[in-house]
């Protein structure tokens, strides 16, 4: 800023000089008769008028400079760097999710058996452990400004988000390869039964199978910054302002098997869909700590806050079990047979596409709940001055938030969930650049 100042005041500044310099150094005085002296002496001349250019030009720029930036210390004057804009590329890795077994495979010798869950020699294609492991990219971007000189009292905001994570399975098997959707019904008189969706089995059934699962997550706040306690060596600042935090999961599951040796038009078929989807949304009051220190290069800052309040989680999930006679929306063959036995027209063809799916084992499940929710963070971040206004920044955060609901720790191969809340978390590495001016 008082370069700037200093520029402009030299090109304001060099004419003046250099006219100065050719002045005359004022009239001479005069002696004898008093009544020819002008009204008005000159006086002695200051020490800049007699000196020559190259001595007045540094008094006029110290005089200059000391003109335009006392402002630096009163009130009127623009604050240097009062507002900040932060963007930082992030890579996280959330907690994963645990998922039952949805795709497996076994060998055919086992029969009814093969792929079964817990069976000998039966191995996991889909699910069976933790999912979405995998570290993934983000955003997140912070702004802020101080209401004063001294830094006493300011506001600022962040957004923040990791991008969508994915898993999928999908796939047709081989005439050689066991590939088995297992169902399960829980409550028999008998105990929890296992029924198996060959979409693949040598010489028996062939099909498709498709199972996905998402992940997205995202989150800001905004609070009010005041300063504790500061000095040289650092600063100590108290947080307080509102905090939301968002989560979806989704869960989805599609298969179809047909029986071999028979035309596929008229073959008997099994399908199933199964979407589940789960919300999370987060809000309350922030309390926390800001503190900085370092020099004027290099500042290391570090922040904890708490953030208690409540978490809405809302669950959507339908299930669908249906078999059929022929391909998918294709019941022609069969309305042909029934025209030819002399039914009607448009009955036939009601026939044909009922003949075609007929749904069993279906269930729909919409709820929402209200649990006491807590997040906490935590994290580190280094900047370093690259110029005046620009700043590289690193560094690592930590996030937990408890009661969330997960679709794929929800999902139980059967019409019913698993009534479960657990604990998210999220480690975030950060770079980017701040921006301050």
């Amino acid at each position: 800023m008082r370069s700037r100042w200093l520029v402009a005041c030299l090109v304001t500044l060099l004419g003046a000089a250099a006219r100065a310099g050719d002045e005359p150094a004022g009239l001479p005085p005069t002696a004898g008769d008093p009544l020819a002296a002008p009204f008005f002496q000159p006086g002695p001349e200051p020490t800049a008028a007699r000196a020559g250019p190259a001595t007045k030009l540094p008094l006029l720029l110290r005089s200059c400079e000391q003109f335009f930036t006392p402002c630096a210390d009163e009130p009127g004057c623009p604050l240097e760097g009062a507002t900040w804009l932060t963007t930082e590329l992030l890579i996280g890795k959330a907690r994963a999710p645990s998922l039952v077994p949805v795709v497996t495979t076994g060998p055919a010798a086992a029969g009814v058996f093969a792929g079964g869950i817990g069976q000998p020699g039966s191995v996991n294609l889909f699910g069976g452990g933790r999912v979405l492991r995998d570290w993934r990219a983000g955003l997140r971007v912070e702004t802020g400004m101080w209401f004063d000189r001294d830094r006493t009292l300011g506001i600022g905001a962040r957004v923040y988000s990791l991008f969508s994570a994915r898993e999928e399975l999908v796939g047709r098997p081989d005439a050689l390869t066991v590939v088995n959707v297992p169902n399960v019904v829980a409550g028999t008189p008998i105990g929890t039964i296992q029924f198996p969706a060959f979409v693949g089995f040598p010489g028996l059934t062939t099909g498709n199978v498709a199972a996905t699962v998402t992940s997205t997550f995202t989150g800001g706040d905004l609070v009010l910054r005041h300063l504790l306690t500061g000095s040289e060596r650092g600063r100590l600042e108290l947080l307080v302002g509102y905090r939301h935090m968002f989560l979806r999961d989704q869960f989805g599951l599609s298969f179809d098997a047909t029986v071999l040796g028979i035309d596929p038009s008229v073959a008997p078929r099994l399908a199933g869909r199964d979407q589940l989807r789960t919300r999370n949304n987060f809000s309350g009051a922030q309390l926390g700590l800001h503190a900085e220190t370092g020099g004027t290069r290099f500042v290391i800052e570090g922040h904890l806050s708490a953030a208690p309040g409540v978490t809405v989680g809302d669950v959507d999930y339908t299930r669908q079990r249906s078999v059929g006679l022929g391909v998918p929306g294709a019941p022609t063959p069969i309305a042909v047979g029934l025209l030819a036995l002399g039914v009607d027209v448009l009955t036939a063809l009601q026939i044909a596409a009922a003949a075609n799916q007929v749904p069993f084992g279906t269930a729909t499940v919409r709820n929402e709940l209200t649990y006491f929710g807590l997040v906490g963070e935590g994290g580190l971040r280094a900047k370093w001055l690259v110029t005046d206004h620009v700043r590289v920044t690193g560094g690592y955060s930590f996030v937990y938030w408890n009661n969330v609901r997960r679709a794929p720790d929800m999902y139980t191969n059967a019409i019913a969930l698993t009534p479960r809340a657990v604990e998210f978390t999220t480690h975030l590495f950060n770079f980017g650049l701040e921006v301050r001016y």
